[in-house]
């Protein structure tokens, strides 16, 4: 999950970096904070009220297999995912604006042939400049490959550079590894 500066006080570490987008790395119901990565530090809180989560996509929920009450969730209603637990679990926003883990066991998936309205929102996935789907396509790239190149385009546009750098050397240090063991 990532957080969003959209409050930044002054005499806090997070003053003058409204629009600064972290990722959690745990969180703090008693301090009423999200604790975030920062270089150069095993993690900084910022307080709820200063920052808001970022919507990866939004889901209108169709049916579910358990009681809505204890969700705090209505049937057909776009909640927004604010982040991706276990590969198939979501986690929304719910009706009184907490997080909330939704699993694809709870959700009714078989609602006709598009069981999800999934509605990407960011504005990086225009496809305006292209895609690079297409461009991985075109010039027959691998996983490895396509990882690389996507890590490198996006790393100065979300805000985790060091992070998305550092994640393209292991992936290439993979990659040589695994052509070293092919080449035997």
């Amino acid at each position: 999950m990532k957080v969003r500066v959209k409050n930044a006080p002054k005499s806090y570490w997070y003053s003058g970096m409204e629009g600064k987008v972290f990722e959690v790395i745990g969180k703090s119901d008693e301090y009423e904070a999200y604790l975030v990565e920062v270089p150069k530090y095993t993690g900084r809180y910022i307080y709820y009220v200063d920052c808001e989560p970022v919507v990866l996509f939004k889901i209108l929920l169709k049916k579910t297999k358990t009681p809505l009450d204890e969700l705090c969730l209505t049937v057909g209603k776009e909640y927004d995912v604010v982040g991706i637990s276990n590969g198939n679990n979501y986690i929304v926003l719910n009706d009184m604006g907490s997080e909330h883990l939704i699993s694809m066991d709870m959700i009714d998936v078989t609602a006709g042939d598009k069981p999800l309205k999934v509605t990407i929102i960011d504005s990086h996935y225009d496809n305006s400049n292209g895609s690079l789907y297409k461009f991985a396509e075109d010039h027959g790239l691998n996983a490895y490959e396509f990882d690389c190149i996507k890590r490198i385009v996006r790393c100065r546009k979300k805000g985790q550079f060091k992070s998305d750098i550092e994640k393209t050397v292991r992936v290439l240090n993979l990659y040589l590894e695994e052509q070293k063991q092919l080449n035997k």
